[in-house]
């Protein structure tokens, strides 16, 4: 039990001793260090971020400002014109062989001359009336046939509706000469058409683009000038073409489209039957005075037994027609075919 009580007292805990100098400065030196070490991280982590580049931030996307929509206007109402409405396709017109033609809508009728006209048994005078420059429009030849005058038809050639106008033409009874185009003082300004016959042509061509002329006009019985106020001044120009002529057993009317013109003494040399115009009736192209040269032509024919004349299809013509067709009648006149006027020998 002694012992026991000794070895209880010998196991007394040891007073502790104070530390040294020497750990003083070893616990120091160790506390300065880990301070050291702590601050030289904290100032290296912040030299690293300072260093490292920031990268650029995405913009956020600017909404644009809303704006506010405009106040609406009322807008004006546009009245849109009706959609057209398409046309049923016009039947196709009827040849005057076929059917006549309508009658022209009513229209005021202009005054013709106030000298009244000399009453005369019908056939006593005779006139003859030559429609130029037909070839192109054949509503205008179909209603020159509806007239129910026997209108000669001088056609055109190297037109569209050249040979078609000659044929509507010879079936409807009607005369057909050949409208030849010839060179005038004032050409080019005034152009009398393809291939026609020019002064400084030579023989063999003159004739060569006559004969052509006379190919494309079927059932021509004769012809005579267009324009030509040069060339049918050229004697030997004319000649080619009386002599072309007199061989086809044709004959030839002076449209006078110069006062110095050769062609009628040269059809004569040639012993071609021949005619020579007397009156230009449409010059000015208005109804009224269109009659009064229609007028003119009967007192004409009164006066020397006949006389011939040269319109062209305008519709002041075709109008003027229509109203003085009952006039020859009256006047004693009879409209013919300008063969029965020629003068030959």
């Amino acid at each position: 039990m002694a012992k026991k009580k000794r070895s209880r007292k010998g196991r007394r805990p040891a007073k502790k001793t104070p530390p040294t100098a020497r750990e003083l400065k070893v616990w120091l030196a160790a506390l300065f260090l880990l301070v050291f070490l702590v601050g030289s991280l904290s100032l290296l982590q912040m030299l690293r971020q300072s260093l490292t580049p920031v990268p650029p931030m995405a913009k956020a996307p600017v909404s644009e400002p809303v704006k506010p929509p405009p106040a609406q206007r009322p807008q004006p109402i546009i009245a849109m014109p009706p959609a057209p409405v398409e046309e049923p396709p016009a039947a196709p017109q009827p040849a005057p062989e076929d059917a006549p033609e309508p009658p022209a809508p009513a229209a005021p009728v202009p005054p013709a001359s106030p000298e009244p006209l000399i009453a005369a048994p019908p056939g006593t005078f005779r006139v003859a009336i030559i429609v130029d420059d037909l070839g192109q429009d054949l509503q205008a030849a179909r209603t020159l046939l509806g007239l129910d005058l026997d209108l000669t038809f001088a056609v055109l050639p190297n037109l569209a509706h050249s040979a078609r106008t000659a044929e509507l033409a010879h079936r409807a009874g009607r005369e057909v000469i050949v409208h030849i185009p010839m060179e005038p003082v004032d050409f080019p300004r005034k152009n009398p058409g393809a291939n026609a016959l020019m002064d400084d042509l030579a023989e063999d061509e003159i004739r060569r683009r006559l004969q052509s002329h006379l190919a494309q006009v079927p059932h021509a019985v004769g012809g005579n000038n267009h324009m030509g106020s040069r060339f049918t001044r050229n004697r030997d120009g004319m000649q080619v073409v009386m002599e072309e002529l007199a061989e086809r057993g044709l004959f030839f009317v002076d449209s006078l489209t110069s006062g110095s013109s050769v062609a009628a003494a040269t059809a004569e040399q040639f012993g071609v039957p021949r005619a020579v115009r007397d009156l230009f009736l449409d010059n000015e192209q208005d109804v009224g005075k269109i009659r009064h040269e229609l007028q003119r032509l009967i007192r004409l024919a009164q006066k020397n037994g006949s006389a011939v004349a040269i319109c062209h299809p305008y519709p002041q013509t075709l109008e003027a027609l229509r109203l003085e067709k009952a006039s020859f009648a009256r006047a004693g006149v009879e409209v013919v075919r300008v063969s029965r006027l020629l003068r030959r020998g």
